[in-house]
């Protein structure tokens, strides 16, 4: 293989590339677009209340946080911390849930507030940016979602004459019918799934995806490379190490490895 060729089919494999820091925190490249994803970056043994962090988060290598845009999608220490924020480029563009706004106002670069239903557009590299707040259930009662508080999933599309790429984030959720009418018959190419089975053995609980979540919303919308996190980072995560086991396994799963970039092959970028 000539080198011009080879140096064009590299390139090609890194269009869509992800990168898990740990937990709900990630950077998603697509064509030199960057997005990141809640930016909680504390050390393992930070205590929380209740509960403490048991994995260590990892930054990219090169050490930078020139991330064009960031999601953050609820005002809670785990996915949200001092560190984070400070990691935040002034030069970002913030999406952020409204209640968020007394953390991040003022201290970094725009933000826009999207509530549930609501979009922005950027124009970004010759790219339509399209970021639309979906619904997201923390927990599975009514008594412990108004506990948690709100939280956003985000839709995003990227467009460019016949390259089409969707990212469905979900967020701190469990499944629920609104998240389904809200995708209605969209095709998502990629999902990111905050799972963990967060607090499965308390009233009200899971206020996160458990497996056999995961696999329903697989099943339900059937996207064509889905990236569980926000697995085990934390101790009042409930996951069994024979769910965690089967999650490759699963129709469409790409297991992201935490400090590591991983390429996401095998996606159709045209409309």
């Amino acid at each position: 293989m000539g080198k011009a060729m080879k140096n064009a089919l590299e390139s090609h494999l890194r269009r869509c590339s992800f990168y898990l820091m740990g937990g709900a925190s990630w950077i998603l490249e697509f064509e030199g677009i960057t997005i990141g994803c809640d930016p909680a970056l504390a050390p393992a043994g930070t205590e929380y209340n209740p509960g403490k962090r048991i994995i260590d988060p990892i930054l990219p290598l090169d050490g930078t946080n020139q991330i064009d845009y960031w999601l953050l999608t609820h005002n809670h220490v785990d996915h949200i911390d001092e560190k984070g924020i400070n990691y935040i480029s002034p030069l970002s563009r913030i999406i952020a849930h409204p209640n968020l706004m007394p953390r991040v106002t003022g201290l970094r670069g725009p933000v826009t507030y999207l509530n549930r239903g609501e979009e922005t557009i950027f124009e970004h590299h010759g790219y339509r940016l399209i970021v639309k707040a979906m619904p997201a259930v923390h927990g599975s009662s009514p008594e412990m979602v108004g506990n948690m508080g709100s939280v956003n999933g985000y839709l995003i599309t990227l467009l460019k004459a016949q390259h089409r790429l969707t990212v469905y984030i979900t967020g701190d959720t469990v499944t629920d019918p609104r998240i389904y009418e809200a995708l209605n018959t969209q095709t998502v190419d990629i999902l990111i799934a905050n799972l963990g089975n967060a607090y499965a053995s308390q009233l009200g609980g899971p206020i996160t995806l458990s497996v056999n979540m995961f696999e329903d919303i697989l099943h339900c919308i059937k996207p064509k490379i889905a990236l569980p996190v926000h697995i085990n980072d934390f101790d009042w995560f409930e996951m069994a190490k024979s769910d965690i086991a089967r999650l490759p396994e699963l129709p469409g799963v790409t297991m992201p490895q935490i400090g590591a970039w991983t390429e996401l092959k095998n996606l159709q970028h045209e409309s």
